[in-house]
């Protein structure tokens, strides 16, 4: 898993095996930011061939509620559930979640740092 930091936005590539190691440092490297700022922007670019475990990513979302803030997520990814993930994570936490195809990637990190608006190839969840 590789982290960008663009100050309040974090990103994370998921690629090849994720472990729950790896999920426990995301979440908090978020609620650090999250609590300094009030707030935090999150991208996540999930691989086409990126292995994860679904329940343990769910757990640590709904554990993650009360720790981090978001305030806007941007999910960049080809697979159907990358679409579904994002539609999940929006109505869940009540957050502003936009999907973006893997070639709109550009788009999100326009959207996740600053636009108030939609950007190209946004599908609004």
């Amino acid at each position: 898993m590789i982290t960008e930091l663009h100050d309040p936005v974090v990103g994370y590539r998921l690629s090849g095996s994720v472990t729950s190691d790896e999920i426990d440092r995301a979440s908090a490297e978020l609620a650090d930011l999250s609590s300094r700022r009030g707030s935090a922007r999150l991208v996540l670019d999930i691989a086409d061939d990126v292995d994860i475990d679904a329940e343990t990513l769910w757990q640590q979302l709904r554990t993650d509620r009360d720790d981090v803030q978001l305030d806007r997520v941007a999910v960049i990814g080809s697979q159907r559930w990358h679409r579904t993930l994002a539609g999940l994570a929006g109505a869940a936490a009540d957050i502003d979640v936009h999907h973006y195809s893997s070639d709109h990637a550009d788009a999100a990190w326009t959207w996740i740092r600053d636009a108030a608006t939609p950007t190209a190839g946004a599908a609004t969840t």
